[in-house]
């Protein structure tokens, strides 16, 4: 079975978001195995991105992807805090969220959202790659959390691009 060559998903390395194609090899293969590393139980969660057109449809596709509690509160402050606890419900060595059709994430909504979107994700990452020492039973290692923006319409993509850009959030991508 063919495994990502993108090392970096499984390093504390920013940036924590991807924009771009992505390996074309990974439309082959199930996501969780594709993503799979020896040793690392890796937790792999794909979204829609024709599915969150809006920032509700958004928070409802994050979580039915992530299975959230039924009391989440379907905003940024609660998509950021259940992001930074999914080790709760989803224990694992390292995460990577795959965002498919990513041209249309947010495509009704205002760049302000997109921006919002962004930080959530970028601080995310931020979170994941410390080690938590000092909370008791909570403690836990750092771990990897990576976002891959996924699309074959680089127009679309600009467009997260762009708003990482103008809000200095870093990105990596293969967009021109």
């Amino acid at each position: 079975m063919e495994t990502t060559r993108q090392e970096y998903l499984f390093r504390l390395e920013v940036p924590w978001i991807y924009v771009g194609a992505g390996e074309p090899e990974r439309k082959r293969w199930i996501p969780s195995g594709f993503y799979d590393r020896a040793g690392l139980n890796v937790c792999t969660r794909q979204l829609r991105g024709s599915k969150m057109r809006t920032t509700q449809s958004l928070m409802d596709e994050f979580g039915a992807a992530l299975q959230l509690f039924d009391g989440f509160g379907e905003n940024w402050d609660a998509l950021r805090e259940c992001l930074a606890y999914m080790d709760e419900w989803l224990p694992a060595d390292a995460y990577i969220l795959l965002v498919e059709h990513a041209d249309r994430v947010l495509a009704e909504a205002s760049d302000d959202e997109l921006a919002t979107l962004l930080r959530v994700l970028r601080d995310t990452g931020d979170w994941w790659s410390k080690a938590v020492t000092d909370n008791d039973r909570f403690n836990r290692p750092p771990r990897p959390f990576h976002c891959l923006f996924l699309s074959s319409q680089s127009e679309g993509l600009k467009r997260i691009v762009d708003v990482a850009a103008r809000q200095s959030i870093p990105v990596r991508t293969d967009q021109p």
